[in-house]
């Protein structure tokens, strides 16, 4: 067995582990999460892409939405990765899209696919056609990694008028100056479609860096 993991104040568990024999090494793990009054089981795949694995962006943004009344409401994920946060969106009754890049859907699919709408979608080629055109609350965490990641965000924000609100979870990582910085980036970008920006809270794990949640609003 393997010992429950406290993450951020949040009981996890480990309750199964496979690993591959092909030549690439994957620990294929079932983590269940406690989420206030919803509990989760989810498919992690380590050693996979990125968006295989729960990060704890995730784990906070999802603990920030069970405050939020969600029901009914259209809500797009970019980056949704495992869907962690989509499921616990579509458990307090929003209608959700998640997204993911097409080569690590396999992920999302296992977890959210009798839950929620999946398509791929990578936002630095902004290729969405017409899939959010009536979504209108956008969340995301930890997905200002690449370089123009803040510009690419802020230019599919802007695309889609129905968007009234962005969420995002951003862990800050004091030895990257640059990955903070794209938060600012993002900030002065959407300063004219989004004016209205608030720090709904900040985590603080006993281990790791500082998760901090913004809020991007076209009207107070």
């Amino acid at each position: 067995s393997v010992r429950p993991l406290d993450i951020i104040g949040l009981r996890t568990g480990c309750i199964s582990v496979d690993y591959t024999t092909s030549s690439l090494p994957l620990l294929r793990c079932i983590r269940d999460f406690d989420l206030t009054s919803h509990r989760f089981e989810i498919i992690e795949e380590f050693g996979a892409a990125t968006g295989a694995h729960v990060w704890n962006g995730s784990i906070c943004l999802a603990l920030y939405l069970c405050t939020l009344p969600l029901d009914g409401v259209k809500m797009l994920e970019l980056g949704a990765g495992c869907g962690l946060v989509s499921l616990l969106a579509s458990s307090r009754g929003a209608n959700v899209l998640a997204t993911e890049h097409s080569s690590a859907l396999s992920a999302l699919q296992n977890n959210c696919g009798s839950f929620c709408r999946i398509e791929p979608f990578d936002f630095s080629r902004n290729d969405s056609a017409c899939l959010f055109n009536e979504v209108t609350l956008v969340v995301a965490a930890d997905v200002l990694y690449a370089p123009s990641a803040a510009l690419d965000l802020a230019a599919t924000l802007q695309h889609y008028s129905s968007i009234s609100s962005f969420i995002i979870a951003h862990t800050q990582r004091p030895a990257s100056t640059s990955n903070n910085e794209k938060l600012a980036q993002l900030q002065a970008a959407l300063i004219n479609t989004f004016p209205f920006v608030s720090l709904c809270t900040e985590v603080r794990p006993r281990f790791g860096h500082t998760i901090s949640i913004y809020k991007f609003d076209k009207d107070r």
